[in-house]
């Protein structure tokens, strides 16, 4: 579905008049075709969820480039889907890493099906968890793509050969990155710990 600007500013005040800690409308996200449709084009946009202080992810860094991720953290991303086109470059890198950003990677689908890397073997998942930035692992669209988490998690495993400390670094990671409140972020990091 296509959205008018109207109908997007429609979509933040029910945003912010429904944004709660837990439980119901947590934030927002922007995805699609960032190439086709770039960030910038949604400033306004962007700068009203600021204000209203509703918490947001952008898509960048998959089909455009790692420039797409810099403007997504100058825009006030909380959360960076994919991200995979900073490697290599050590500007932005330090820039998501200064900033805190979580990125969230989609291994087997959306990252393989827009040959963000020449050869999955390159996927820089474990690389981006050497250097420090906060990485989590996700399934995207579990429902159209048809994967799980278990099948993204085995399938990184056996790609690039993760450690058990890195597999509950990405998990730990999951969990400060949710939009969610201090207390249930506190509960999961306890089961993910115990």
């Amino acid at each position: 579905m296509i959205l008018t600007r109207k109908k997007i500013w429609k979509l933040w005040s029910w945003q912010k008049k429904y944004l709660v800690e837990d439980g119901g409308v947590v934030a927002i996200d922007l995805a699609g075709a960032e190439a086709l449709f770039p960030t910038e084009n949604y400033e306004a946009l962007f700068a009203k969820a600021r204000e209203y202080q509703v918490p947001f992810t952008i898509h960048a860094g998959e089909a455009g480039n790692a420039e797409d991720v810099k403007t997504a953290v100058h825009m006030g991303a909380v959360r960076i889907g994919h991200g995979v086109r900073i490697a290599g470059n050590k500007e932005v890198i330090q820039l998501v890493k200064d900033k805190g950003e979580f990125f969230w990677k989609c291994v087997l689908q959306a990252t393989a099906r827009q040959n963000a890397v020449e050869e999955m073997s390159d996927y820089p998942l474990k690389a981006f968890l050497e250097m420090g930035l906060k990485v989590t692992l996700n399934t995207d669209d579990p429902a159209i793509e048809r994967t799980t988490l278990s099948r993204e998690f085995r399938y990184m495993e056996s790609l690039l050969n993760l450690t058990q400390e890195q597999k509950r670094l990405l998990l730990l990671n999951s969990v400060e990155a949710a939009f969610t409140s201090r207390n249930r972020k506190w509960k999961l990091k306890e089961q993910l710990l115990f």
